[in-house]
């Protein structure tokens, strides 16, 4: 059983479809998801967290998003104390905590990305918009003709595809 996931991808639906797949086949719900963008939240409170005994819940699933010191931008960056801690929470992760990461352009040269995709299951999460539309139609029949060109007419936003396909669905 996994319990360190690293999300490669830039598009929210998809990375929405991942995590909601990654909750289904641990038996989780969204109650056990903690969500921290570390734009806000720095590295040192999510592995405290980490660290901690859940409350309420069997396991809690910890969502780290814009984790800019993976990729390859020269944004703000972490200290190398919480790198550490970080290599040393993948070394040894807790059994009772999820942590996924999300990234979408990883730089491939930093010690810490080579230690996540050798210890973390690595998802590169860019799910074909088809796939989500064919899974959200449950028992409505859409032909994949249709599906093309309703993708096209919504300039392959995904976001609009879907509330677009809602209210299709509704009429």
């Amino acid at each position: 059983m996994k319990t360190i996931y690293l999300l490669q991808s830039s598009d929210y639906i998809s990375i929405k479809e991942s995590i909601n797949s990654i909750l289904k086949e641990n038996n989780l719900d969204e109650d056990n998801l903690i969500k921290y963008d570390l734009n806000e939240v720095s590295l040192d409170r999510v592995l405290e967290d980490l660290d901690t005994y859940s409350f309420l819940v069997d396991r809690k699933v910890v969502v780290c998003d814009n984790v800019s010191f993976l990729t390859t931008s020269k944004s703000k960056s972490e200290a190398n104390d919480d790198i550490e801690k970080l290599t040393k929470y993948i070394n040894n992760p807790s059994l009772d905590n999820i942590l996924i990461i999300i990234c979408s352009n990883l730089d491939g040269k930093k010690n810490i990305v080579k230690l996540l995709k050798e210890k973390a299951e690595v998802i590169e999460s860019d799910v074909s918009i088809n796939k989500i539309i064919k899974k959200r139609l449950n028992d409505f029949k859409m032909e994949d003709y249709v599906i093309n060109y309703f993708i096209e007419y919504c300039g392959n936003d995904n976001e609009k595809i879907l509330n677009e396909l809602d209210k299709f669905m509704c009429y």
